[in-house]
C-alpha cells in the first residue's frame, strides 16, 4: 500500500469519526432540550400548585368570590389584595406562555391553560374587569393571546356556583 491510500483511508476514517461525534452531540443537545423542557414543566407546575393553594385558600376564599364577581366594587384594600393574587397568577401563565414560545412547553400544556382560563376566570366578570386594570403590566403578545381567549369565553358558566350564593 502506499502513502496516498494510506491516506485516503485516514481521512475517510476521520469523516466517519467527525460524522458519529456529530451525531452523538445532537443526541445530547436533543437530550438535554427534552430535560430542560421537563424542568420547566415541573417548576411551573410546582409553583402554580403552591400558589393556588394559597390564593384558594380559607382566607382568600370570599375574597375570591367577590373578586371574581365584582372587581371594580371591592374595598381599595380587597383590590390591593385581589390584585396581588390575580396578578401572580398570571405571571405564572406568562411564564408558560413565554417558556412555550421558545418550545419548552407542549401545546397541550398552553391548551390546559386555555381551558383553565376560560372556564375558571374569565367566565367571571370581575376577573374580566381585573384583566383590564391590570393588562399593561404584561408584554403585549401575551397580551393577544389572553384577549383571544377572552373572546372565545363562555360568559355564562359559573363552575363555583358564585351568582348562586349570592
Amino acid at each position: 500500500m502506499n502513502w496516498d491510500a494510506i491516506s485516503a483511508v485516514a481521512e475517510t476514517i476521520g469523516v466517519i469519526a467527525v460524522f458519529a461525534s456529530l451525531l452523538y452531540l445532537a443526541k445530547q443537545l436533543k437530550t438535554g432540550n427534552d430535560l430542560n423542557r421537563t424542568d420547566t414543566f415541573r417548576s411551573i407546575m410546582q409553583g402554580m400548585r403552591n400558589y393556588c393553594n394559597d390564593m384558594f385558600s380559607l382566607e382568600n376564599a370570599e375574597l375570591i368570590k367577590k373578586g371574581f364577581l365584582s372587581f371594580p366594587t371591592l374595598s381599595p384594600y380587597e383590590k390591593v389584595r385581589f390584585d396581588n393574587l390575580m396578578a401572580n397568577y398570571f405571571n405564572y401563565a406568562e411564564d408558560s406562555f413565554s417558556s412555550s414560545n421558545v418550545e419548552l412547553l407542549r401545546e397541550e400544556t398552553m391548551r390546559n391553560w386555555i381551558y383553565w382560563l376560560q372556564s375558571r376566570f374569565f367566565a367571571y366578570e370581575g376577573i374580566r374587569d381585573w384583566w383590564q386594570f391590570g393588562k399593561g403590566a404584561y408584554p403585549p403578545d401575551f397580551q393577544s393571546w389572553i384577549e383571544s381567549i377572552i373572546e372565545s369565553t363562555d360568559t355564562t358558566q359559573d363552575v363555583y356556583g358564585f351568582s348562586d350564593s349570592v
